[in-house]
């Protein structure tokens, strides 16, 4: 047999470096050395998978062997059928095969040999099962001696049973409750499989494709259930898939050399919750129509009285108030520029112009620009980006009521020339906004008006796909957290909005969360519910007020940091040196999973610092505090 043991320990020092946040299976053990042999195995074992899959044939004597052909034909035996020759004659064969130029020779592996060569290197068996004698599905008979060989080797814990005959795997639950299994399908057969997965307690394993989407992922993850997908052999399709959501990747050989990803889970929690009562700051009116988030407190003013309340984004607690002396609608509108500039404005009443005011901490106005745009209509509302007083500078943006859609840049704190450009279609769009994406990129809403993105030169680029924001939907945010981006759309005037994945495209967009409860169910005739965010590196805050009906904070955390500075006692945990430690969480249940879904212990929470120590490194876990669900790996 032809070794390759330079190679592989050249590949098994970067898979330990980098790939400890996936759980890689070998493909019929691995592409060095006969598929499916002890060599292909043992291969895939040093290189470092998490797992080792094969298919199972069955002798005429009964004995079970790792084939994926029913006979030995691709492998320089053309008369060896499995089914018709015992155990011993097929072990006198030497199989041959030559694959990424080095040609292999190795004789069949048995169950038993396939599963010691599992318990040694202390990895999982994904055992799939072909059409076989009394493994099929119109004959089970089979299975229990098939079931019985793993438990003899005290591998039924952790080995995970595969195929496509739901009528094989509905025998095993039946039979075998405790049994993990993974259902075969293909991408286009995914979202059909979803519900028969979901009442036989199986998760899933789909062939690459176009069919496998984010949201088809999700859909299985919502449902407590795993997806695995097959056969992933380049970076590039590692990182798609990676992506979207996937657990599990079946590979002959992914070298993933050099890939450091940061673990890309992150959870959503609510903060506090305000009504109209508690604070007392919100009128009962549709005068404030515009909230701004700046280290950390909350500006909303008032168009009513010329007032300014700042809360505090911790509590939602009135901090202080700020009197300006400007008329009524040029508050309609407040943003914060990235150094510090707060702008109030809009056109007001006058048609085609909008003013630009700046305001201190004092309430100390003074106009920044007031621009004449042809055209362009009426709007309450606008974004900006960049550092108003700084030589790169930035812009504002802003869309109307008549289809219409302006960008202003600014420098060294002075406004330039307007750029006039069609928006979305139509006119008499009520509530109108425009928002930034990027440097480059602002999307504009409107009542029943499709979401679009367009380019800050006008053009437009995209429309938002399917799923899509409500109709009604007016206000909402973009921002990003550990290498995702993400689109909060207010989903109605109560105060309720939904959170969008937009990293793939914004026609391509993911069901993050969905929608948060409404904060009550009073009349807002305001025509938007205004929502900011606050990003830091570990989580992005956001704020939904809702006219008439009270004001809420959430946050979207990365599930794995570091030592926190969240202030908020809200539960997180983290990973140092093989122990986990939880914050935030006493008087909680915490639950260990395995990658299979076994329990492997449960503790309460009695201290704000709490560790979990002792557990195999190296493995992946489910970690359940409370109602929220984490994944890591130790």
């Amino acid at each position: 047999m032809k070794k390759i043991t330079l190679v592989l320990s050249i590949l098994c020092l970067c898979y330990l470096q980098n790939c400890l946040a996936a759980t890689l299976i070998g493909h019929r053990g691995s592409f060095w050395g006969v598929e499916s042999t002890s060599e292909a195995f043992i291969n895939g074992a040093k290189f470092g998978f998490n797992g080792l899959e094969t298919d199972i044939k069955v002798t005429s004597d009964t004995k079970f062997v790792c084939c994926h052909d029913d006979n030995l034909s691709r492998f320089g035996h053309s008369d060896a059928v499995i089914a018709s020759s015992t155990l011993a004659s097929l072990k006198a064969l030497t199989m041959s095969q030559t694959r990424g130029g080095i040609s292999y020779t190795g004789t069949i592996c048995t169950l038993e040999e396939y599963l010691d060569i599992c318990k040694q290197y202390n990895l999982f068996p994904l055992i799939e099962l072909k059409w076989a004698t009394g493994i099929n599905t119109g004959d089970c008979s089979n299975i229990p001696a098939l079931i019985s060989v793993i438990q003899s080797k005290g591998m039924f814990e952790k080995a995970i049973f595969l195929t496509s005959m739901k009528a094989c795997l509905e025998y095993i639950r039946k039979n075998y409750p405790t049994a993990n299994m993974q259902f075969l399908c293909y991408d286009t057969t995914a979202e059909t499989n979803l519900e028969w997965c979901i009442t036989n307690k199986s998760h899933v394993d789909i062939g690459k494709g176009t069919g496998l989407t984010a949201n088809v992922v999700k859909s299985y993850h919502d449902q407590g259930l795993l997806v695995n997908v097959w056969t992933i052999n380049t970076i590039a399709e590692y990182l798609e898939y990676k992506s979207k959501g996937c657990d599990m990747f079946t590979t002959d050989s992914l070298d993933l050399s050099g890939i450091l990803e940061p673990d890309d889970e992150v959870s959503f929690v609510s903060l506090w919750t305000k009504t109209m009562t508690d604070a007392p700051y919100l009128t009962n009116t549709t005068s404030q129509r515009s909230m701004a988030v700046y280290n950390s407190e909350l500006y909303i003013p008032d168009m009513n009285n010329g007032k300014i309340a700042v809360v505090a984004g911790e509590t939602g607690n009135l901090k202080r108030t700020i009197q300006t002396d400007l008329e009524s609608t040029f508050l309609s509108c407040v943003r914060f520029t990235q150094d510090g500039v707060m702008l109030l404005g809009s056109t007001r009443n006058l048609k085609d112009t909008l003013s630009i005011y700046r305001c201190d901490q004092e309430g100390n106005t003074a106009l920044l620009g007031k621009k004449t745009i042809d055209g362009f209509g009426l709007t309450d509302y606008f974004d900006v980006y960049g550092a108003l007083n700084s030589a790169n500078g930035g812009f504002i943006v802003a869309a109307s009521n008549q289809g219409k859609a302006v960008k202003i840049p600014f420098q060294n704190g002075a406004l330039g020339e307007p750029i006039l450009f069609d928006g979305h279609k139509g006119s008499n769009i009520s509530g109108t906004h425009a928002i930034v994406q990027s440097d480059s990129t602002f999307i504009i809403t409107g009542v029943r008006s499709a979401r679009k993105l367009y380019s800050i030169d006008g053009s437009w680029s995209k429309s938002f796909g399917a799923p899509t924001p409500a109709t009604l939907a007016v206000d909402g945010d973009c921002f990003s957290l550990n290498g995702h981006d993400y689109y909060a759309s207010v989903e109605t005037r109560f105060g309720s909005f939904k959170l969008f994945d937009i990293s793939h495209s914004i026609d391509s967009p993911v069901v993050f969360d969905n929608a948060t409860a409404a904060l009550g169910t009073t009349a807002n005739t305001a025509i938007t519910s205004p929502l900011c965010a606050e990003e830091t590196p570990d989580y992005v805050t956001l704020y939904i007020l809702a006219t008439n009906n009270g004001i809420a904070a959430y946050r979207l955390q990365k599930k794995l940091v570091g030592v926190s500075s969240i202030e908020q006692a809200v539960p997180i945990f983290y990973v140092k040196d093989g122990i986990i430690t939880i914050e935030n969480a006493t008087g909680k249940e915490v639950s260990v999973y395995d990658i299979m879904g076994r329990k492997l212990l449960s503790k309460s929470i009695s201290s704000p610092l709490f560790s979990l120590e002792k557990l195999p490194q190296k493995q992946l876990y489910i970690i359940k505090i409370g109602q929220d669900v984490f994944k890591t790996v130790l």
